[in-house]
């Protein structure tokens, strides 16, 4: 008895033909498949008889409803749609000697031996699906007349979107159903619109256009923390050079800009004397004389007319630096001023002085005693008042880099670190946000014959799952 029953089940096996085991070429497709009132060809006997009659019931659905126009023609003359599809349990590679992808070739050839589609003013309007199971590939071949509504997009999208998901569960049949259906619907929407057809070509160019501009965002925050970084490495050389009674103010503390050095030659002949002069001679950035103030402090004439003109609380009268009373509008100097000294004392040679500056910087410094300890810290107050305002201005300029709460602990006469090393600074660093983003990241109706009319493939697409 267990013997009998393992020849019986040798025989059922025999008598089912495995997918592994059947390939299927051109030729063969075509001999099984003569009937093509069938649209649908299956020689491998994948669908079962009522699966093929559904499909064959959508098909002809399809075929009585989808109508391609014809400009030329009446109204009587209006092609329908045409669709054949051909699935297989797997392609004979050896039947297959071209460059092409092997089911693209097999739904091309079988389109154009066939002649699926009606021929009518130039217009072809055939359809064709060939699908190869174990070779998990498919392609949709398309005649021109049908081309302008299954667009390639269209096309990509049936087979990603549609059908795919059904393909890897093996529901075969509905896969195809699925497939009819949105062909179907396809056509009876008409022409795609520009943002279906080309939306995925927009989404790319935008998230290229996005990640230009990051990087373009990117790189303009490394050139201001660069910025940011050079002006905070001079204010800590110029600190040094303070406590040391050498600093000289070579730049505006309006908009941080060099003060431009004239060179003698400019002078002329006429301040011969002074040319001989070791002091060196500066005008503004904007390329007038520097103004300088009663207090001494000297500023770009265009940057200091902005601010008694247009400063944000109103300009009181005094210096923005250190808050002297200026007394009256003060006057620009000649056209070449010579470079103002924040450390200038009493004995100053006022025969060194061009025009009026060193007068300017005796009277900053009247009543300060002689003392040289008294002297030092007067000069380091002074100069602290226009570090503390550069500060602000950088502040005011690259509040990205520069807080409040840093201006605050940097203005404390305790701070002594500098100021390219504090940790908030250092933290605002574009370079050192993004390894940290990275880490975090890691963290109308149609009678007649059912026979093929006679059309050819003009392309398609294909795909795989």
């Amino acid at each position: 008895m267990k013997q009998a029953t393992l020849i019986l089940l040798s025989l059922v096996a025999k008598s089912v033909p495995s997918l592994c085991e059947e390939t299927w070429s051109i030729q063969k497709i075509m001999d099984s498949c003569t009937d093509q009132t069938h649209r649908l060809c299956d020689p491998g006997g994948i669908f079962s008889k009522n699966a093929k009659a559904k499909i064959q019931e959508q098909i002809y659905h399809l075929e009585d409803t989808c109508l391609v126009k014809c400009n030329n023609s009446d109204e009587n003359e209006i092609p329908n749609v045409q669709m054949s599809i051909v699935i297989v349990p797997k392609i004979d590679e050896a039947s297959h000697k071209t460059k092409d992808a092997p089911a693209e070739f097999f739904a091309t050839t079988l389109h154009n031996r066939w002649g699926v589609g009606n021929v009518i003013c130039g217009k072809s309007t055939g359809i064709l699906l060939f699908v190869s199971i174990l070779d998990r590939s498919m392609f949709i071949s398309t005649s021109n007349g049908v081309q302008p509504i299954l667009t390639s997009t269209r096309l990509e999208s049936i087979m990603e979107q549609k059908m795919k998901s059904y393909l890897k569960e093996e529901k075969y049949a509905e896969a195809l159903e699925e497939y009819i259906r949105t062909v179907e619907e396809y056509f009876a929407k008409g022409l795609p619109s520009f943002w279906e057809e080309y939306f995925g070509v927009c989404l790319i160019i935008s998230i290229f256009i996005c990640v230009c501009i990051a990087d373009c965002i990117q790189k303009r925050k490394g050139r201001e923390y660069a910025l940011v970084h050079s002006q905070l490495t001079k204010l800590d050389r110029e600190k040094a050079l303070a406590l040391m009674g050498k600093y000289k103010c070579t730049s505006c503390p309006i908009c941080l800009e060099n003060f431009q050095l004239v060179p003698d030659e400019a002078v002329g002949h006429q301040n011969e004397e002074r040319v001989t002069s070791k002091k060196e001679k500066y005008i503004g950035s904007d390329g007038k004389p520097i103004q300088v103030l009663k207090c001494g402090h000297a500023f770009d004439a265009s940057c200091w007319e902005d601010w008694i003109t247009k400063g944000s609380a109103g300009f009181d009268g005094k210096c923005p630096i250190c808050r002297q009373d200026i007394n009256s509008s003060p006057t620009p100097s000649s056209k070449f001023t010579r470079q103002t000294d924040v450390n200038a004392s009493e004995n100053t040679n006022p025969e060194t002085s061009y025009h009026d500056d060193n007068s300017t910087l005796h009277r900053r410094h009247q009543g300060v005693v002689n003392n040289d300890n008294d002297d030092i810290i007067q000069r380091r107050r002074l100069y602290n008042d226009e570090r503390n305002f550069r500060l602000m201005r950088l502040g005011a300029r690259y509040p990205r880099y520069i807080r409040t709460s840093q201006l605050e602990r940097w203005a404390r006469s305790d701070y002594q670190g500098d100021l390219v090393r504090d940790q908030d600074f250092v933290r605002s660093d574009p370079r050192t946000q993004a390894n940290e983003d990275i880490r975090r990241g890691e963290s109308s109706s149609y009678s007649g014959s059912r026979s093929y009319g006679g059309g050819s493939s003009s392309g398609g697409s294909g795909g795989s799952w």
